[in-house]
């Protein structure tokens, strides 16, 4: 059935709009960044990691550096997951993460798209 042109087409077809239509986020589509010493560590741990500490401008700039690297689908998914995680925290960190913060760092992601 693989060798046979029109059943390629069908499968490649089909693979394509399952990735069109995933939306889960995962370590795989964050990828891994570098850090100073060499390691490499999940870019997902490293954002959730930041949240977790309260460190919002450094989480939203891993984020941002995948805009031109990414397809647009798959950057507003991020994107959404980002500003999802951001909701979550929110209340542990009330004073310092508004609103109207979490609204300015969307509309910077967006920016562009």
């Amino acid at each position: 059935m693989e060798n046979d042109y029109i059943m390629r087409q069908i499968k490649l077809a089909g693979e394509g709009i399952g990735m069109v239509l995933k939306k889960k986020v995962s370590s795989e589509t964050l990828g891994e960044i570098q850090k100073e010493n060499g390691e490499f560590v999940s870019r997902m741990d490293l954002i959730l990691d930041y949240l977790a500490k309260g460190k919002f401008d450094e989480s939203f700039a891993l984020v941002n550096s995948l805009k031109y690297k990414m397809s647009v689908l798959d950057f507003q998914n991020v994107s959404y997951w980002f500003i999802k995680q951001l909701k979550h925290v929110q209340n542990n960190y009330s004073e310092k993460l508004t609103n109207e913060r979490i609204d300015h760092y969307q509309v910077l992601l967006n920016d562009l798209l």
